[in-house]
């Protein structure tokens, strides 16, 4: 998943070009252009972000190819397909400008006032399965009613994309939540009550690698229900989060 690759190196760094495919969708190629030798990070993740919006919003999946503009000058662009295609989409990164609907992504300071109870376990009868990446493991389990495939694709972009201005090590202290304006589905986590004070701690790192998981976990069983996610790192649990709709918040 490139979106999360990228959300956890150094947000405001200059990155060298390059491909990102699927390991599910081998076809499915996404590449990177610099009108430069390199690229701001940001502006990538923006461009993701905005090009995601779009073909989800109009339900069109072709061949498509990105222009990158940051206040009116071109930074860069983005393809996606096997090869280069003609040009379909114009995003806009212009940080005072709105982006496809919404505006490119400010941190938002965690607030012990945030509403904690929509983390709190619900578990149906779908047993939760241990899926690992690296040292995170993450135990799944489906609550409830269908999310939808699109719904869920932009709750994760959101929670990625707050994410990514983040020092990746840096612990998560409170609660947090995302939602992509106008979907109705919510992102939300807590590190563990009380929060760790010795390694390993709930740091953004482990929440954006998280993500990445449930990503994979809900895209491989097409199943695209509210989801409990109980998060660890080396075995010991960290931290906690949701994917809800509005209906369960």
């Amino acid at each position: 998943m490139a979106l999360k690759e990228l959300a956890i190196d150094d947000f405001e760094e200059e990155m060298s070009v390059r491909n990102y495919v699927s390991r599910r969708f081998p076809q499915l190629t996404i590449q990177l252009y610099a009108m430069f030798v390199d690229i701001e990070r940001k502006y990538v993740v923006w461009g993701l972000i905005s090009a995601i919006h779009y073909m989800i919003v109009h339900q069109n999946f072709q061949h498509s190819f990105a222009l990158l503009l940051y206040r009116g000058v071109e930074v860069g662009a983005i393809s996606f397909g096997p090869t280069p295609a003609h040009p379909v989409i114009s995003t806009s990164l212009d940080a005072q400008a709105h982006v496809g609907g919404t505006e490119p992504p400010k941190p938002d300071v965690p607030t012990s006032s945030e509403p904690t109870d929509k983390l709190q376990p619900r578990v149906d009868s779908t047993a939760t399965v241990p899926v690992a990446a690296n040292r995170v493991t993450v135990d799944f389990g489906y609550v409830g009613s269908n999310i939808g495939l699109d719904a869920m694709y932009m709750a994760i972009i959101s929670a990625l994309s707050e994410a990514a201005p983040r020092s990746a090590t840096a612990p998560l202290e409170g609660p947090w939540s995302s939602q992509f304006d106008g979907w109705p589905c919510h992102f939300v986590t807590k590190p563990v009550s009380p929060p760790r004070r010795t390694p390993p701690v709930y740091e953004w790192r482990w929440l954006i690698q998280a993500l990445g998981l449930a990503t994979e976990y809900m895209i491989g069983r097409s199943d695209y229900r509210n989801l409990q996610m109980d998060i660890k790192v080396d075995g010991v649990r960290v931290g906690m989060a949701s994917l809800i709709d509005e209906e369960r918040v």
